[in-house]
C-alpha cells in the first residue's frame, strides 16, 4: 500500500481520522499543524495499537513511509512526535514490518 504524502495538516488530520475512525482530531484550524496533528494521534495511537487491523497498520505505515520521504514539515513532524515516541514503545514492533527502510532509520535516529 503506497501512500500520497499529505501537503497540509488538514489532509493529514483527514487522512488519520479515514483510516482511524475512532480518532477524532479536536483541533481548531488556527491551531491545526503537522505537529499538533501527530503530538494528538502519537498517545491514540500508543492506546490502541494492539487493537488496529492489519489494513489500518500498513496504512499508517504507507503514511509514514510517505513521510519519510518527503524533506520538509511533515517529515520533521513524524520524526518528532511520532518515530521518536515510539522508539522504545512496545507497541512499535507491530508497525516495523510495513515501514520502508528511510522510515526505519527514523525509529533509530
Amino acid at each position: 500500500m503506497k501512500a500520497v504524502a499529505p501537503q497540509t495538516p488538514d489532509q493529514l488530520r483527514d487522512m488519520l481520522e479515514q483510516l482511524f475512525p475512532e480518532f477524532d482530531c479536536d483541533l481548531e484550524s488556527d491551531e491545526i499543524t503537522f505537529h499538533a496533528v501527530l503530538m494528538d494521534f502519537t498517545p491514540f495511537y500508543g492506546r490502541h495499537a494492539t487493537e488496529f487491523s492489519g489494513k489500518q497498520l500498513k496504512g499508517l505505515a504507507a503514511l509514514a513511509n510517505a513521510a519519510a520521504e518527503s524533506p520538509g514539515p511533515l517529515e520533521n513532524a513524524f520524526d518528532t512526535c511520532f518515530f521518536e515516541g515510539l522508539r522504545r514503545a512496545p507497541t512499535v514492533k507491530l508497525l516495523r514490518p510495513f515501514l520502508s527502510v528511510a522510515a526505519k532509520r527514523r525509529l533509530h535516529a
